[in-house]
């Protein structure tokens, strides 16, 4: 296999806002949540100028879109932001970075309809995988992320641990080799860099992850798992539940849906109070058989 060094390689530059939306979700959420970006091409660089939460459904190990809200929420973006959404990111919570078959076959559907993505995964230890798609140009893999913040250009080395790359301007240091400003403040000796916020700006990262929490439809909190799939030889059980339908936090199917998939019910999530009323029902019910056993 030929491998190609690039000699002035592209870079992935985030807007720092962008950057610090998705630390507050990192920091305050311990599930896994999708966000999307818009790109533009500036040069030789990518630039990453704002992260959305489109509505999703999360749970630890897992984040969705549904196809019919997508559509929804991009009309409510408006087209200028929903036809530039080529950042495509969600987070792996305590868990190694590498794309799952999911993520895989997720970026592969994207990149089919807008021949350009750039997949980013991260967890709250900062550990990223960035990947750029771009079918006019190259596929890059392993790429490191760049934020820009005050004419600097810093390197994203791991949580509250950057590397100053370049500066867009000449700056004044001074005796203690101390560069501040009232938005960043970079000891050039000892490598330190810290941002500062406006009330403007922490208000608006909070209104981000505000968003967030609307976005997600999440599993009741007093859940319990099970391994699934459940098989019935009639759905006579879950007609007993006159309830069934309106627990709209368990990810379990209708009747209909029952019906539609050959009468297996995969459950991810239930909480306790649809636990109970299935396992009344289907106590009730003679003529069902389950081929499982339902795990607390």
């Amino acid at each position: 296999m030929n491998v190609l060094k690039l000699i002035n390689p592209p870079k992935i530059i985030m807007n720092y806002m962008a950057f610090a939306k998705i630390s507050r979700a990192l920091d305050n959420h311990d599930i896994e949540f999708t966000f999307l970006g818009p790109v533009e091409l500036d040069g030789n660089n990518y630039r990453i100028k704002d992260i959305y939460f489109p509505p999703q459904e999360n749970t630890s190990t897992t984040t969705e879109i549904t196809e019919e809200e997508m559509i929804e929420w991009s009309q409510e973006l408006g087209p200028e932001i929903a036809n530039s959404l080529r950042f495509y990111g969600h987070s792996h919570v305590n868990m190694a970075t590498n794309p799952s078959g999911t993520d895989l076959k997720t970026v592969e559907e994207f990149i089919q309809q807008y021949q350009l993505c750039i997949q980013f995964i991260v967890n709250k230890r900062w550990e990223i995988f960035l990947k750029l798609f771009d079918s006019s140009r190259f596929i890059i893999e392993k790429m490191p992320l760049y934020v820009e913040k005050e004419g600097i250009l810093l390197e994203i080395l791991g949580k509250n641990s950057y590397k100053v790359v370049s500066l867009s301007q000449e700056i004044t240091i001074n005796e203690n080799g101390v560069y501040e400003t009232d938005k960043i403040k970079w000891n050039i000796f000892e490598g330190d860099v810290r941002f500062k916020l406006t009330e403007e700006e922490r208000q608006e990262i909070k209104n981000s992850y505000d968003m967030l929490l609307k976005a997600e439809s999440e599993p009741a909190k007093d859940t319990w798992t099970h391994p699934g799939p459940y098989s019935y030889t009639t759905p006579k059980a879950l007609n007993t539940l006159p309830e069934y339908e309106a627990c709209m936090k368990c990810r379990v199917y209708t009747r209909a849906n029952e019906l539609k998939f050959n009468e297996e019910i995969y459950k991810i999530r239930i909480c306790n109070k649809c636990a109970d009323m299935l396992d009344r029902a289907k106590q009730s019910t003679t003529d069902s058989t389950k081929k499982g056993k339902f795990k607390r």
